[in-house]
């Protein structure tokens, strides 16, 4: 069934109960509740296993993997960002980091670590209050034409754009990170913000004439006009290709809502995707995309 339709028939059958229930018809309560947790559990991701990245290049292409983790640079979170965090992300073994909120010029640790792994990063640093946050890159792949382009609506939570070429397998492709506003400060407000960060970047965007993967916390929905605007750039969302369940990724409100994108070309394939229930460093979950790049 497709996600799409069984998310509101899960609300539906689930205030059908609601209503009986205060209705005091107990069994026919019992018999919608029960249907809304049959149709959530099937539409629950299966769980995808990820063993060690295979990177190299055959004849389909070079395989990588891609890691995105919105960290949270929430107070109330850092005292997660220990050891155990660090090799968490180690672990993933991608070829690729994105992580938003990110507090590379606070706490170097993370950076130390990963800098042992990864030869190339960007940082980009929005200065806010005690704490920086940054929109940090990281690549096992050579990066080259690196750009920073600040949020316009910085107050509202929101890092701009990191954009820089990955020679991959010998195919240059344009890694673009975005943390876009989020609706925080009020359901409309954000809607138009990030309209306008959309606008903002568009002629960078325009300037691209390689294959882009465009990979953040975007903080909107698919089909919104945010993400609609950057497909046009010939892109795909990778979790509605290849993903499983609703994909959910901000985890920590009284609501659940796919925030985190991976947005890759129509000619990239996707091996395996998933989002990592068992992350528990943030307030969000991780991404975790297995591609293969075809040489061109």
């Amino acid at each position: 069934m497709s996600i799409l339709l069984a998310i509101p028939m899960i609300c539906v059958l689930t205030l059908m109960a609601i209503i009986l229930t205060v209705r005091k018809k107990w069994l026919a309560a019992l018999v919608f509740l029960a249907a809304a947790l049959v149709l959530n559990s099937a539409t629950q991701q299966i769980p995808v296993r990820f063993g060690k990245s295979r990177n190299g290049i055959d004849s389909t292409g070079t395989r990588i993997r891609v890691f995105e983790y919105n960290t949270c640079a929430e107070d109330r979170f850092q005292h997660k960002h220990d050891s155990t965090f660090i090799d968490y992300i180690i672990s993933q073994d991608a070829d690729i980091l994105f992580l938003p909120e990110n507090l590379y010029y606070v706490d170097r640790e993370l950076d130390t670590a990963l800098s042992k792994v990864y030869p190339y990063g960007v940082f980009h640093q929005i200065p806010r209050g005690k704490q920086p946050e940054e929109l940090t890159l990281y690549s096992k792949f050579p990066l080259k034409d690196i750009k920073r382009l600040p949020s316009q609506t910085v107050e509202d939570g929101s890092d701009g754009m990191v954009m820089a070429t990955a020679d991959i397998g010998g195919t240059a492709v344009t890694l673009v990170h975005l943390h876009f506003t989020s609706s925080h400060y009020g359901i409309k407000r954000g809607y138009d913000l990030r309209k306008e960060e959309l606008e903002t970047i568009r002629p960078a965007l325009d300037t691209v004439s390689t294959p882009m993967i465009i990979c953040g916390d975007l903080n909107d929905l698919s089909g919104s006009p945010t993400l609609k605007g950057l497909q046009e750039y010939g892109l795909r969302d990778a979790w509605w290709a290849s993903g499983c369940g609703p994909g959910f990724t901000f985890c920590k409100g009284i609501l659940r809502f796919r925030l985190d994108h991976l947005l890759i070309p129509t000619q990239v394939r996707i091996k395996k995707i998933k989002v990592d229930h068992r992350a528990d460093f943030s307030d969000h979950y991780p991404i975790i995309a297995d591609l293969i790049v075809p040489i061109m």
